[in-house]
């Protein structure tokens, strides 16, 4: 039997070339390795509070039994993406203007500040920018106020 040595190399170099190209492709901007999601910003954040009858200000507040679609948020992976927020215990203590989380759904928490009642908030969080790709990315975090009422 007689090998064609022609057809061979060129079999291979089709194979090295392409095996080569596909090299190229998947590590181009060092995205080689699985595709990942990138979070911009946190997904919620807390612009303003105020006294509902004076409208002054309200410098910190607590947010407490903080629940995302009905279940029990794990306030760690909430302060992944965040600013001005800190835990104590179950509750975080967000200092105006504040920011967190990264999940889609609907949040509901019970906000509190020194002299004020407590106020349950149930709001639907949804980033306001997506855009797919790889890596994909979403922006656009969910602004709310807060107004809470003297005890």
């Amino acid at each position: 039997m007689k090998c064609n040595y022609r057809k061979l190399l060129t079999g291979k170099a089709l194979l090295i070339s392409l095996m080569t190209f596909i090299l190229i492709v998947s590590c181009d901007n060092d995205s080689a390795g699985p595709c990942a999601h990138i979070y911009e910003e946190p997904i919620l954040s807390v612009i303003s509070a105020k006294d509902v009858d004076t409208q002054q200000g309200i410098d910190r507040i607590e947010l407490k039994s903080i629940k995302i679609d009905g279940i029990d948020a794990d306030l760690n992976i909430l302060l992944d993406q965040s600013s001005n927020i800190n835990r104590l215990d179950s509750t975080l203590i967000c200092n105006i203007p504040c920011a967190f989380g990264t999940q889609t759904g609907e949040y509901s928490f019970m906000v509190s500040a020194e002299g004020f009642r407590d106020s349950l908030y149930t709001l639907d969080v949804q980033y306001k920018y997506s855009e797919g790709g790889c890596p994909s990315r979403s922006w656009g975090s969910q602004e709310m106020m807060i107004e809470l009422a003297h005890q």
